[in-house]
């Protein structure tokens, strides 16, 4: 009796080990815990198999003598006296039967002892005070059975699981019974609109203020039932004493404590490691509105919307839809990239933006030949699936290939570190600055460009998305706002060059910011495959601050996922309160705002167009207004909140002794959370010698490009103002960090002044 219960709840585990099972039930019997009543083995046995199915976490069942099934004590004399002296009653299957379908709703945490009969005697047999009546919640499933606790009365998760068990089945009109405790509770039919329907029934039941996006992170009814405990119990356990609710009388043996399944540990200071920072040393990027990153810092800081109607030029079956478009869509000079015109063509605009703007950016980063051939440069490209191949008629694999988007100007340039394309939908670009940034600390790479691009080119995508009644119904994005109805698309290209820090350092290269901590999750079960999980949120910036030894409370301005929809902007900012809330109590601090509201969501570009803000941001050292937002979000609790949305460009103010620190945020629609911290860099103080000439030197491939080249650098002087003491870097870039052409300029200066001058002739001139 013995070994076969015990070898067989063995090998039934094991043969079961790798199949998806909806429970796992382990029937024990009652002698577990009262005794052998002269079956000692028999005991032994069910004691082990109480144990094992504790400590796997499955629904353990004791069950008493039954009525016509199972063990006996043998005669039936032997059983009338043993039901007489313990005041049991003999278990009837229709008995057994509704218990059991009831005991599979209930927590799996404890086992559970079943007793019929006389409830006074059956608890001097226990050797208990009773702590419960008969189960006045169910008589309707145990007709004339008598269930009792046997150690403790019902938990109040438990109460609270069971309450609203009855309230979900009330509101979708369901059998409690087909209401398991574990099931997503999208799975039981709420969508959006249902969800934000029961948090009002919630928050009037249990007296409690509940918002709809507090489902996205507690989406089970055990993970609900122990959040409302964790942050509400006073409130809670105040409602049932108002209602003066009767306990249920099915009991676990023992009960526990109330907990959370919120298992996140406070950050602790870690030292800062400056090895594994990295520096970003070039930007250049196509934007709605802005050909270039400081038009769209322009835009930013002006408070620009520059989201309207499709470019005529493009067709107008999207007509009335607004999106961000970028200029210059077609705009591309094959030759330069040695391709012939007829090839490029039938290549995909995001192939042929996205190599103008990776080189541009190396060229930002003044990485030119010499860099090329000594160092190992890495590509990393966030791209979701295109479109331009039902435009032409083109057989060619590479032409619309996404992971030949990737090697495009890999194989141009020859470069020779890791190369690769990364489809997260929306988190794609930032996912993929995360990856170069570990290829770079494993030394995969001396330096790697990160790059994402967005396109919208058939008028299907709008449809769609109109469809899916994704787009917001006047045109704006309404990012944190009480009016935000949608979210609004939009393009952009944009890649950034990064590197060690400590490296960039020690070649001289041009710093701009420092990536402080990157990390990635996934969402796991949500109310829906596309739908966000703010605790997972919560868990992944958590971690990263962890392991980087960041100070939630240190970082002052946050560019936000933000995509304007009433349930995902709530989710977002209350899983970045839960971060910040553990180490401050201060409000109102941190600044968040959204880009999109300037320019739409540009999809696997997003991420990376949020840290090119935020790295402007830092270098210009201040914060750009967030468009649309008068009245905020009501699900969101902003005086008691770490954050307020920056509604007017400002001064971004730290101490003298602070380096200004923010972060980005993207998450994707698949899943994928991607999360991004970026500190301000002040280069240290070197002293410098000035000379009494400086060459310059500037070539391109056509006299026409060498004149638009010489605009450029001269507009660039013109906006930026740099002083004489940086002819120096100027000079040196411009020498060593490009490649030369045959059609070239060459001046020797000794101002900038004289150097604007000279160009600036030299065009109007030429031009």
């Amino acid at each position: 009796m013995l070994r076969p219960k015990i070898t067989g709840t063995q090998v039934l585990a094991k043969v079961l080990a790798d199949e998806v099972l909806d429970f796992t039930v382990y029937f024990s019997s009652s002698s577990a815990l009262l005794g052998d009543f002269g079956s000692c083995a028999y005991a032994v046995a069910n004691r082990f198999q109480l144990a094992y199915g504790r400590y796997h976490n499955a629904l353990v069942i004791n069950w008493p003598l039954w009525q016509s099934e199972g063990m006996s004590l043998g005669s039936e004399d032997s059983t009338r006296l043993y039901l007489g002296m313990s005041g049991q009653a003999l278990l009837t299957a229709e008995q057994g039967l509704k218990v059991f379908d009831y005991l599979l709703t209930q927590p799996t945490d404890t086992p559970y002892l079943l007793m019929v009969g006389d409830a006074s005697k059956i608890n001097r047999l226990l050797g208990v005070t009773p702590c419960a009546k008969s189960v006045s919640a169910l008589p309707e499933r145990v007709t004339d059975a008598k269930i009792t606790t046997t150690f403790q009365p019902v938990s109040l998760q438990v109460r609270v699981e069971q309450r609203l068990t009855q309230m979900i089945a009330e509101h979708l009109n369901l059998a409690e019974n087909r209401l398991n405790r574990t099931t997503n509770l999208a799975d039981f039919g709420f969508d959006s609109m249902g969800l934000t329907a029961f948090a009002r029934q919630l928050s009037q039941y249990f007296g409690i203020n509940l918002t709809p996006s507090v489902f996205f992170g507690y989406s089970t009814i055990a993970e609900l039932s122990a959040y409302l405990l964790e942050n509400h119990g006073n409130a809670i356990e105040d409602c049932y004493k108002q209602r003066s609710e009767p306990q249920s009388g099915l009991g676990g043996i023992p009960t526990q404590s109330v907990g959370t399944i919120n298992t996140m540990k406070p950050v602790e200071a870690m030292p800062l490691n400056t090895d594994d920072a990295i520096a970003i040393i070039g930007m250049s990027g196509r934007f709605p509105g802005a050909d270039t990153v400081d038009e769209f810092w322009q835009n930013l800081k002006d408070g620009v919307n520059t989201v309207g109607e499709m470019p005529s030029q493009r067709g107008s079956a999207t007509a009335g839809l607004k999106a961000g478009f970028i200029n210059g869509v077609a705009e591309f000079d094959p030759l330069f990239f040695e391709l012939s015109p007829a090839e490029a063509e039938t290549i995909d605009p995001r192939q042929r933006l996205l190599l103008q703007e990776a080189w541009n950016a190396l060229e930002d980063a003044a990485i030119g030949p010499l860099q090329l051939a000594q160092q190992k440069i890495g590509m990393f490209v966030g791209v979701e699936e295109g479109e331009y191949q039902r435009l032409v008629n083109d057989a060619s694999v590479t032409a619309n290939h996404t992971g030949v988007l990737a090697t495009r100007l890999a194989y141009f340039l020859n470069l020779r570190g890791p190369v690769m394309a990364i489809n997260t939908s929306c988190s794609s670009g930032l996912v993929a600055v995360h990856q170069a940034c570990q290829s770079l600390k494993l030394n995969e790479c001396d330096a790697a460009v990160a790059a994402a691009v967005n396109l919208m080119l058939l008028p299907e995508s709008f449809n769609a998305l109109t469809q899916a009644g994704m787009l917001a119904k006047d045109g704006q994005c309404r990012a944190f706002s009480a009016n935000a109805n949608g979210m609004i698309p939009g393009e952009a290209v944009v890649a950034v060059v990064l590197k060690p820090l400590a490296k960039a350092q020690a070649d001289g290269d041009p710093v701009i910011a420092v990536i402080r901590a990157s990390g990635l999750n996934y969402d796991g079960k949500t109310n829906g495959i596309t739908a966000p999980n703010g605790l997972a949120q919560a868990e992944l910036i958590n971690d990263i601050y962890r392991r980087a030894g960041i100070q939630a409370k240190d970082i002052r301005y946050i560019v936000a996922h933000g995509t304007g929809t009433p349930l995902g902007d709530p989710v977002e900012v209350n899983a970045l309160t839960q971060v910040f809330k553990q180490q401050s109590d201060q409000t109102q601090y941190c600044a968040l705002t959204s880009n999109k509201t300037n320019i739409g969501h540009s999809f696997a570009a997003s991420g990376l167009v949020n840290l090119v803000n935020l790295t402007l941001a830092l270098q210009q050292q201040q914060i750009p207004a967030s468009l649309h937002c008068t009245d905020e979000n009501p699900h969101i609790d902003w005086p008691n909140s770490p954050f307020y949305v920056n509604k007017q460009t400002k001064v971004w103010q730290v101490n003298a002794d602070e380096l200004r620190l923010g972060a980005v945020s993207a998450f994707g629609m698949s899943g994928t959370n991607a999360h991004v911290v970026v500190q301000e860099y002040r280069a240290p103080a070197t002293p410098v010698i000035i000379k009494p000439g400086y060459l310059f030197v500037l070539s391109a491939k056509t006299e026409s490009a060498l004149r638009l080249r010489v605009k450029a650098v001269a507009a660039y002087l013109v906006q930026h103002k740099p002083g004489n003491d940086a002819l120096a870097t100027l000079s040196y870039s411009l020498l060593v960090g490009r490649h030369h052409f045959a059609h070239r300029l060459a001046l020797v200066v000794v101002s900038v002044e004289q150097l604007t001058e000279v160009l600036t002739q030299f065009y109007q001139i030429r031009g």
